[in-house]
């Protein structure tokens, strides 16, 4: 994974267990014709409302100025509002 610092490898280890568990995504193989979506992973330090450190957390994102429409994906996924954030 090429991550070296122990707490940010289980931090990707937690972001793809929950990516897993709801459904998000699956592992398959790619079809010759097919080429894969490009990613990357965006590392952040959460910390409590006083300055002590919270936790890792990792979020695989993808570039999705790569796909196309029909042929890389048929759906899109908008990230819903809690009434608390509004």
């Amino acid at each position: 994974m090429g991550v070296k610092d122990e707490n940010w490898h289980k931090a990707i280890l937690g972001e793809i267990k929950t990516l897993g568990k709801n459904g998000t995504w699956m592992i398959t193989y790619l079809s010759p014709r097919k080429k894969a979506i490009e990613f990357k992973w965006v590392y952040k330090t959460n910390y409590n409302s006083d300055g002590t450190f919270q936790r890792h957390k990792a979020r695989l994102i993808i570039l999705k100025n790569h796909q196309t429409e029909g042929i890389d994906f048929t759906e899109t996924f908008t990230l819903i509002a809690k009434m608390v954030i509004v």
